[in-house]
């Protein structure tokens, strides 16, 4: 019995021999079947923190924060789908502007003290002046505008007199606009 099968059926047939080799085989696994993932398909991946914000959004936040109402809030980073509702025309075509809507958020959402919607306020870096983003920020303003919700624009650099822009939203909810 030379063979590697002979030797192996030799093995086996001898009392204990069996379990012992299932055992050591299944711990073979479980070591070396995470080591061999690892190597198959990388790393796996990691989640960790990171800030919400970048510098000049905190900047943008603490100003404006001190320009509204004190039962006003600020919202960083609102999706779109969580401040506009979808509705009237088919199925299909709600279902297509839903899409078109749920993965955009805006920089920043104003709320009143009953939590409706008063601004959308979008810092707008290089990136806007992209062909695709243009157009995306094009059919986002549509929809506010279609919502009878205001949207302020604000280039990098600029200082904004937030003040004045919250004065006349807060106006404009007073007399019902």
């Amino acid at each position: 019995m030379g063979s590697l099968s002979g030797w192996l059926a030799m093995a086996i047939a001898q009392p204990g021999v069996l379990p012992a080799a299932l055992v050591v085989g299944t711990l073979l696994l479980v070591v070396l079947l995470p080591a061999l993932r690892r190597i198959v398909f990388g790393a796996a991946p990691r989640h960790e923190p990171r800030p919400l914000l970048t510098p000049w959004e905190r900047e943008a936040l603490a100003s404006l924060r001190t320009a509204i109402p004190p039962d006003w809030h600020v919202c960083p980073q609102v999706r779109v789908a969580d401040f506009l509702a979808i509705t009237g025309g088919s199925d299909q075509a709600r279902s297509a502007a839903h899409r078109r809507i749920r993965q955009r958020s805006v920089d920043f959402l104003v709320i009143d003290a009953e939590s409706r919607p008063r601004l959308v306020i979008e810092l707008d870096d290089s990136s806007h002046r992209q062909p695709n983003r243009r157009r995306r920020d094009a059919e986002n303003d549509a929809a506010y505008r279609e919502a009878g919700l205001p949207v302020r624009h604000i280039q990098p650099g600029r200082r904004p007199d937030w003040l004045s822009m919250i004065a006349a939203v807060v106006t404009s909810a007073d007399t019902g606009r």
